[in-house]
């Protein structure tokens, strides 16, 4: 099975080698995806590239990751899944700016004892109606 999740389409050089490292974790980054992306499309309605539907997915990713996998190696994966040879790309800075918020607010949400996935995409729609999270192409919508 792990064979078959490393051939997963879009994988970078630095998430394979972070699977093959850690698959026990790599299957929880992977469920975790999943709920993020199904999230996205629940709230929005799509999930597309560069809006507030990215940016949501984004943070409610990092926050679930840093809920399961802890802060440290949540951030080695959603690093490993932006891989490095896009430095000066503003997608990947508009990714990586939005996974530190999730991150963020997972131990913020932690630390007042209240990290789940409902009060994470709480928060995601507040930071997207505030305008703290990076949205390169707003087409607005997400009002859960």
């Amino acid at each position: 099975m792990l064979g078959r999740f490393l051939y997963y389409p879009g994988l970078t050089a630095e998430e394979r080698k972070l699977i093959n490292a850690r698959p026990q974790e790599a299957f929880t980054v992977f469920n975790q995806k999943e709920k993020a992306e199904s999230a996205t499309v629940r709230v929005f309605g799509r999930d597309a590239q560069n809006d507030e539907s990215d940016a949501f997915r984004h943070f409610v990713w990092a926050g679930l990751l840093a809920k399961e996998l802890g802060p440290d190696l949540a951030k080695q994966f959603l690093d490993a899944h932006e891989g490095a040879g896009r430095s000066n790309d503003p997608n990947r800075a508009m990714d990586l700016a939005n996974n530190r918020a999730g991150l963020l607010a997972a131990e913020k949400l932690r630390k007042e004892g209240n990290l789940t996935e409902s009060r994470l995409e709480k928060e995601a729609l507040e930071s997207i109606k505030n305008r703290t999270l990076v949205v390169l192409e707003p087409r607005g919508g997400g009002n859960k």
